[in-house]
């Protein structure tokens, strides 16, 4: 998830993201739970986090607009 907006994007990836959610994120959070596997590459300098489902949040929140259809 992205950062909080008025802070600034962490990177162009998350700006593209958060084109896409209509709720203050920010605040809420989400993702998913992460595994216990983990894995550094070295030639990248990267780490890769194996990750689960992601973490419902409430639709009242994460899509107001359809809530509506379902109360």
């Amino acid at each position: 998830m992205p950062g909080d907006p008025k802070k600034g994007f962490e990177n162009p990836a998350m700006e593209m993201a958060a084109k896409d959610l209509d709720w203050q994120w920010w605040k809420y959070g989400g993702g998913g739970g992460v595994w216990n596997a983990m894995t550094y590459d070295p030639e990248l300098n990267r780490v890769y986090i194996g990750t689960g489902n992601g973490i419902p949040i409430d639709q009242k929140i994460r899509s107001p607009a359809a809530a509506i259809i379902y109360l």
